[in-house]
């Protein structure tokens, strides 16, 4: 039996050996090394386009890729933080009961929380995706406005006024709702690659 295995595969080392070696077997290595050559080249080029603003830098939400499952990753945290925000300020507007109160802002503080334990993750990917100034865009448009404006509804659900909301000194919630406004402009200019001109979008 053991003979008979040590021929098999002898047999077998042969026919890969003269595989390699034919037409077939060169051509289809070389299709290999064409494909893979092909799409380095191809994201090189990408990433060149979008340097020089050739190309809009927009999150790769339909590309099923690393890149394309990170995009859309980043995105649903984004607005499911956003929805968590708006549910905040809507449940403190209509007076929600204390118990309601009390679940939207579990679950605005879990949302905080998963975006958290990723945002360095976060930076350091879009750096390695979409370069330097696209993970500027994000801190600069992006984080520091939920930064800004948690701190906010900080102090609004705790109604202190230790904890300062740079947005409304007096914790206006309409004025704290528009930069949840202005917040998802910057977080649709972001996504989309396009400039963010003012709090009315892109």
């Amino acid at each position: 039996m053991a003979q008979l295995e040590k021929e098999i595969n002898k047999d077998e080392a042969e026919w890969f050996k003269r595989l390699r070696t034919s037409p077939l077997g060169l051509s289809v290595t070389a299709i290999g090394l064409i494909l893979i050559g092909v799409g380095s080249f191809s994201d090189s080029i990408d990433k060149v386009l979008v340097s020089v603003g050739l190309r809009p830098n927009a999150l790769r939400l339909a590309e099923d890729d690393a890149r394309g499952q990170f995009s859309r990753e980043l995105a649903r945290s984004a607005w499911r933080r956003l929805f968590w925000m708006r549910r905040l300020v809507l449940s403190e507007k209509a007076n929600f009961p204390e118990a309601e109160k009390s679940e939207t802002w579990a679950a605005y503080l879990k949302s905080l929380e998963d975006w958290n334990a990723e945002l360095m993750v976060y930076i350091m990917t879009i750096k390695k995706y979409y370069g330097d100034a696209k993970a500027l865009e994000f801190q600069r448009d992006v984080q520091s406005k939920f930064g800004k404006i948690h701190y906010c509804l900080e102090a609004v659900r705790h109604r202190t006024d230790v904890i300062e909301c740079s947005v409304s000194k007096e914790k206006s919630l309409d004025k704290i709702n528009n930069s949840i406004d202005d917040l998802n402009a910057s977080l649709y200019c972001f996504a989309s690659g396009l400039p963010s001109k003012n709090s009315d979008g892109c």
